[in-house]
């Protein structure tokens, strides 16, 4: 009886588990609701749906691949011809801002030389640069050529008078150009740094007015333009000069002023004695080197002998 049993509830469990899954207990089968097969079935389904975009990226879009993989370069590229022509010497562009060389437009142009102002015949732009060292020469336009104008007067002919048809330029030696600004900023520059000013009160020390008269010869020896302002000190408790006193300091100055050769008094005195005056004295053009201070008094008369 209980052997009947047994096999009634194995044909059950058999029978319960039919297709798709049946187990055979007395064969000690292992049960398929596991943790491997749970983790195989998982990462097996997430493996092929990864593979599935990729397989449509490559039929839809086999461009796409092709792009990438095939990349033919040019022998003779616009880009390397750009980064060729970034190299070497430059032109320097004209301070007055008017074109040069390939800029100047149109094909034809009208020279005119340095030491004439009669213009070429028309040249082509092209020959004229192929014929220059563009190292150290620049064609350069000074002008374009004038519009007629309706009252326009011919010329002693009858014939009406020529001008000029096409850009008017001049040949610049860049070598010389340089030379001509550097020597025009150091004028420029003198000019600036050739202006001395000395200030006096007016009542100066006779020491500190010897001082004072012996800077003013030298730079005025030197051609220097040297202003001189006399006023009355602004301290507290500071003795102010009396009226003959700055008398004398006035004409002390206008006399060692006057005691350099060439000096000369550039603008009117300005102001009021004994308050405020502004001077302005300019040393001679052809500066003559002050004699040293150590010099003696026989040297000077030798000197003059």
């Amino acid at each position: 009886m209980k052997s009947s049993a047994s096999n009634c509830s194995r044909n059950n469990l058999t029978f319960a588990l039919q297709p798709p899954y049946t187990i055979d207990v007395m064969r000690g089968s292992q049960c398929i609701f596991n943790s491997a097969n749970a983790l195989r079935r998982v990462f097996i389904s997430n493996a092929r749906a990864a593979e599935a975009p990729q397989h449509l990226q490559g039929l839809l879009l086999p461009t796409l691949k092709l792009s990438q993989q095939q990349q033919p370069r040019c022998l003779f590229s616009t880009q390397r011809a750009l980064l060729a022509k970034s190299y070497g010497p430059k032109p320097t562009a004209p301070r007055n801002g008017l074109p040069f060389n390939e800029r100047i437009p149109g094909l034809w142009v009208h020279i005119r030389p340095e030491d004439s102002s009669k213009l070429s015949e028309p040249l082509l732009k092209s020959k004229v640069l192929q014929g220059l060292d563009l190292q150290r020469y620049t064609l350069q336009m000074i002008a374009m050529p004038p519009s007629p104008q309706p009252d326009d007067q011919p010329g002693a002919d009858g014939k009406a008078r020529p001008k000029p048809e096409y850009p008017i330029c001049k040949i610049v030696d860049r070598k010389v150009e340089a030379e001509e600004q550097a020597q025009k900023k150091k004028q420029a520059r003198k000019k600036v740094v050739g202006t001395k000013e000395l200030e006096l009160n007016w009542a100066i020390a006779i020491n500190d007015l010897n001082t004072k008269l012996k800077q003013l010869k030298t730079f005025l020896s030197k051609g220097y333009t040297v202003q001189i302002l006399m006023l009355n000190n602004t301290k507290r408790n500071k003795r102010k000069a009396t009226a003959d006193e700055a008398k004398a300091v006035l004409a002390a100055v206008r006399e060692a002023a006057e005691s350099v050769p060439g000096t000369r008094e550039t603008k009117t005195m300005d102001g009021q004695l004994n308050k405020q005056i502004r001077m302005v004295f300019q040393g001679p053009s052809n500066p003559v080197p002050a004699p040293a201070e150590g010099a003696s008094e026989a040297d000077a008369s030798l000197a003059d002998a």
